[in-house]
């Protein structure tokens, strides 16, 4: 087989073997191997918010949740929960189970992340003998942990395939400094984990959603500051410079916090 190389010259590369054990190149890509693409299933949701919005409520009230609670945050809210996570592979344990297992559980529901990383930071650790996550280098650490949350993913997306599952991340929020490339850098909040997994996070999910308050605010004439009134909570559903969030089911730029208005929207929008 020929390539063509960046300089124009045809090289002779050897096909990768697709191997059956008998030395001949099984082809994948074949006219005869085309399928038609199967609608999306079970949804894939995050919602992070700012400490005390509401998050574990919004959640407990979808469809038949299961709760993995790394953080006992679960205090007035009635809803099923596996037991507290104590390491990093009762994640993998809980999620295993509802793969392996009978049920009638249609939602999982990991809260919060931001703690689930202080699970994953203290695996490797322990693994690797370090007393920080700093400990290993510029950076090395987090590229290990965002490594292990690409293994997590792997799992929570088989169950999502398997047993139509929906799949809920909970994050809180922190207002962090954002390197704009193209301007001044600025404030924005963003979720309260590493920047890489957040952004893994963000790629993995259909929808991510950033609850807030809508706070007024009165700016009088001649002063720089000014004073907030009002407070509802409501969900912000597309991107903002302020603030990261997408979906795809042509949902309001704003709604309530009701997870009913948003799960209304969701069933009537799906492609």
């Amino acid at each position: 087989m020929k390539r063509l190389g960046s300089n124009g010259t045809a090289t002779v590369v050897d096909p990768p073997a697709n191997g059956n054990g008998s030395g001949a190149v099984e082809k994948l890509m074949l006219l005869a191997s085309i399928r038609k693409s199967k609608p999306a299933g079970a949804e894939k949701i995050v919602v992070y918010a700012p400490e005390g919005w509401g998050k574990t409520t919004w959640a407990s009230q979808s469809e038949s949740p299961i709760f993995i609670s790394t953080e006992g945050g679960l205090k007035g809210v009635k809803v099923d929960c596996f037991p507290e996570p104590k390491a990093w592979q009762d994640i993998f344990d809980a999620i295993e189970e509802l793969r392996s297992k009978s049920h009638d559980f249609k939602t999982l529901v990991l809260d919060t992340i931001d703690w689930t990383e202080h699970l994953c930071h203290a695996f490797l650790l322990a693994r690797d003998k370090q007393t920080s996550i700093e400990d290993y280098g510029y950076g090395k650490g987090y590229v290990l942990a965002f490594e292990e949350w690409k293994r997590l993913l792997l799992p929570l997306q088989h169950l999502r395939e398997e047993k139509d599952i929906n799949v809920i991340v909970l994050a809180h929020s922190a207002i962090k400094l954002f390197n704009n490339p193209s301007g001044e850098n600025y404030d924005r909040f963003e979720m309260k984990t590493d920047k890489r997994i957040s952004a893994l996070i963000r790629e993995w999910a259909d929808c991510v959603l950033f609850g807030n308050y809508d706070i007024a605010v009165d700016v009088k004439k001649g002063q720089q500051k000014g004073k907030g009134y009002g407070g509802d909570r409501v969900i912000y559903t597309s991107h903002s410079a302020a603030w990261d969030a997408k979906n795809r089911y042509g949902l309001p730029e704003q709604i309530d916090s009701k997870f009913e208005t948003f799960w209304n929207h969701v069933k009537g929008g799906k492609k």
